[in-house]
């Protein structure tokens, strides 16, 4: 037979804490890493008085991240959305005149499978938008004519209605077989009238036809085009001008390699577009070049200028290219003079400059702005960058929080050569005390780790919870001279390896870094780097494998972007073999002894799947400590809230059981256990709600299992409690018993379980707390004594 005796000591407090609500600063959780507010894609009005852009935020909900149109009133300083549609609204411009903006959006569609992006128009004093295209494949990109009258855009080719309707009907008898490569649809250029409609074809297209820019007269568009739409073929991309007039095109540029981002000069006499230093090499410092509109010579004016450029505008004058550079971790802006070459920084130093625009008339910049610890916002300054002030305050709340530092370390690596990387440390970070250390490894390999706020977030998060975050720029990134860049060709997991290895013990040496707790995660490239990595040492505790590559055979057949096998390795797995087995973590399986926990989306088509599956098929073969978790609907990176949310909670639950050797959270209906001792979560109900106060009552019903065990003493103020998102801990009102039939709270002390053995009886105790927690409260996790985290939702 069963018993539970239950002692209550009564304990009383006599002291009280206070806290001073203007100093405190919240804890930064996971949930709060990704509300944010995010700006892009800047418009300027033609007489500089307004700004369109694009706000960016989650809505976990509909798990979806919805985009609106904000408008700025500079003279005022009033910034207020502007559009409230329910799908996502972007791409916004205003008419030449200035009386429109416009934008592209889904609506009104009949069914929401059906909706396509389509041009919308609305007045900038406001009001309804009304739709200007009906294209039926939908709207890619879109330009304004110079007179206002007209606007260009791209669209996909329509098949005619006797064939789509075939095609539909074969798709619903399930007849729906086809050739690889052998459906393909050109991408045509369009043109409409805004106040007709009347619509016409400028130009059939090609398969691979991006980018338009209208010229200064209106008379011709420049494009790109690839001519394939392959995602493989991005060094194929050449810039073509298209007549208005008669449909003719004149190709400008020939050169070997991919040509990008086309903009004409104010005269239109000139053409200024992005490419790479060394075309035979698709990730080469990308230089800025100038070609003549009406074909020509083609000159690198980049040459002497040993910095990767991006976001081209020209000065008003045409003297000068304004564009993003970047520099290590930062982004500054510079202007580039035509005729000499000459590079003048505008801004620079410690911030980050994502995107810019000068006014109509030259005089202003307005550019995002965000850095270590601020969120992107707004600003507007003089041409030359002087007199800056900041026009958007998007994220007040990100103030409320105690943020990590985050700072720049240098080092040298194996061979000498100096390394960066990106420190974040907690809050209250204590000299001499080592910490644990993860280890992030950036993409690409041809990408950066930058230090800002928002693209630092996750290692804010793990930072708000004690480890120090370790991310390098390791040979290979972009940011630097362009024999940098270049530098992992032939060799990646090669010294690319060695620089992170080397930060490592530099924070080993350093005293900051606890070399028994260490782990290391990447995604894409950073995947295939933490691959590798556990497949060459065992000084790593713990792994994260982000969409990463396992197998380079098995990444070149089945990627989307096969070529950037043969771009780093410089072979054909048929042509040199051994080079793609000795650079694959793969070979190396037998060798990992790091629990990994592999994270991929199942629609992945860069880094296929299939690498993933391969690694966790061979460790769980080899008995070693694996999990995976594969991701609905994501493609190349995981980018749904709710899945985002997944993913960094099982990031930091992974991290805390292998370095910390805190049990994972588990959920409602799993049993966990302490000693011999097991408890489940059976139920988590909603009893009343408090509205006065925000708050409703919760009952949690728990049921403990145990056999010939030792008694549990549970004091009921400080061994169980419910963990807030936001820090706060919230303990039971009480335990729920009845008397005379009638439920009733036992408040306060300490409670023991005796555990009889009675078989017939089925050996469960249940137990039922109630809580008071924010009505707001969505998702917290339960602590029970020893027991490990279960995670409880409302």
């Amino acid at each position: 037979m069963k018993k539970i005796q239950i002692f209550i000591i009564m304990i009383i407090s006599f002291f009280q804490i206070l806290y001073s609500a203007e100093s405190e600063k919240k804890k930064l959780t996971i949930r709060d890493a990704l509300i944010w507010k995010v700006p892009s894609s800047i418009a300027v009005s033609p007489r500089g008085d307004r700004i369109a852009f694009v706000v960016t935020k989650p809505d976990f909900e509909k798990s979806i991240y919805e985009r609106n149109i904000w408008i700025i009133n500079i003279g005022t300083g009033m910034v207020r959305q502007f559009t409230y549609g329910s799908k996502n609204e972007f791409s916004p411009e205003f008419s030449p005149y200035g009386r429109y903006i416009s934008f592209i959006a889904k609506r009104n569609g009949k069914d929401e499978k059906d909706e396509k992006n389509q041009i919308w128009l609305i007045p900038v004093s406001g009001g309804e938008a009304r739709k200007l295209t009906s294209a039926e494949e939908g709207i890619i990109r879109y330009k304004w004519s110079p007179d206002g009258e007209n606007v260009f855009y791209i669209t996909k080719e329509a098949l005619p209605k006797g064939v789509k309707s075939r095609k539909e009907k074969d798709k619903e008898i399930k007849n729906d077989a086809y050739v690889v490569d052998k459906e393909n649809y050109r991408i045509e250029i369009w043109s409409i009238n805004i106040t007709t409609k009347n619509s016409r074809r400028l130009f059939k297209g090609d398969y691979g036809l991006s980018d338009i820019e209208v010229s200064p007269n209106g008379e011709k568009i420049l494009y790109t085009t690839n001519y394939t739409g392959k995602p493989d073929h991005g060094n194929k991309f050449d810039i073509w001008a298209l007549s208005v007039e008669d449909g003719k095109t004149v190709q400008l540029t020939k050169r070997e390699g991919g040509e990008r981002s086309p903009k004409w000069s104010p005269d239109g006499k000139s053409v200024a577009f992005l490419a790479g230093e060394y075309p035979e090499i698709t990730y080469s410092q990308t230089d800025l070049f100038i070609v003549p509109s009406s074909g020509g010579g083609i000159k690198n004016i980049t040459t002497e200028f040993d910095k990767s450029v991006s976001n081209i505008q020209w000065s008003k004058d045409g003297n000068n290219v304004f564009c993003n550079v970047a520099e290590g971790f930062y982004t500054g802006i510079y202007k580039i003079g035509v005729k000499t070459g000459g590079a003048e920084p505008v801004m620079k130093g410690d911030l980050n400059i994502t995107q810019h625009k000068l006014s109509s008339n030259g005089e202003s910049l307005i550019y995002i702005l965000e850095n270590s610890d601020k969120l992107p916002d707004i600003f507007i300054s003089d041409s030359d960058g002087a007199s800056s002030r900041q026009l958007t305050y998007l994220n007040p709340e990100i103030e409320e929080f105690d943020l990590a530092v985050q700072e720049i370390i240098k080092y040298n690596s194996k061979d000498g050569l100096k390394i960066e990387g990106l420190l974040v440390k907690p809050s209250n970070f204590k000299e001499g005390v080592k910490y644990p250390l993860i280890v992030s490894i950036h993409g690409g390999p041809h990408g950066r780790v930058r230090n800002t706020l928002l693209s630092s977030i996750e290692f804010q998060t793990f930072a708000s919870e004690g480890y120090v975050v370790f991310s390098p720029n390791f040979r290979g990134s972009s940011g630097y001279e362009g024999s940098f860049d270049i530098a992992n060709k032939g060799d990646i997991g090669g010294m690319d390896y060695e620089d992170i290895m080397s930060g490592v013990d530099y924070l080993i040496d350093s005293g900051i870094a606890d070399p028994q707790r260490m782990g290391i995660t990447g995604g894409s490239y950073g995947g295939y780097m933490t691959n590798w990595t556990i497949s060459q040492t065992k000084r790593f505790k713990s792994a994260i494998s982000k969409y990463g590559i396992f197998n380079l055979i098995t990444d070149f057949s089945n990627s989307n972007i096969p070529s950037w096998e043969k771009n780093y390795l410089e072979y054909y797995y048929w042509d040199n073999l051994d080079i793609y087995l000795k650079h694959s973590p793969s070979n190396y399986v037998k060798n990992i002894d790091t629990p990994v926990l592999i994270m991929h989306g199942d629609e992945d088509p860069n880094t296929f799947i299939s690498n993933s599956k391969e690694m966790y098929t061979a460790l769980t073969r080899l008995g070693k400590t694996v999990e995976f978790v594969r991701y609905p609907r994501e493609g190349h990176g995981i980018r749904e809230p709710n899945h985002r949310l997944d993913l960094m909670e099982r990031c930091l639950n992974w991290f805390e059981k292998y370095l910390k050797g805190i049990p994972e959270a588990k959920n409602v209906g799993d049993i966990v256990f302490s000693g011999d001792w097991g408890m489940k979560v059976t139920e988590v109900n909603k009893i009343e709600s408090h509205s006065d106060k925000k708050e409703v009552t919760i009952e949690v019903k728990l049921n403990f299992t145990g056999k010939n065990t030792k008694k549990i003493e549970i004091d009921i103020e400080s061994d169980i409690y419910i963990a807030l998102e936001g820090g706060d801990e919230i303990s039971p009102e009480g335990l729920m018993a009845k008397i005379q039939d009638k439920d009733v709270i036992i408040e306060g002390g300490k409670y023991t379980i005796n555990q009889v053995s009675d078989e017939s009886k089925g050996n469960i105790i249940p137990l039922t707390l109630r809580f008071k927690v924010p009505e707001d409260m969505k998702k917290a996790k339960l602590k029970v004594k020893d027991f490990p985290f279960i995670f409880i939702n409302l």
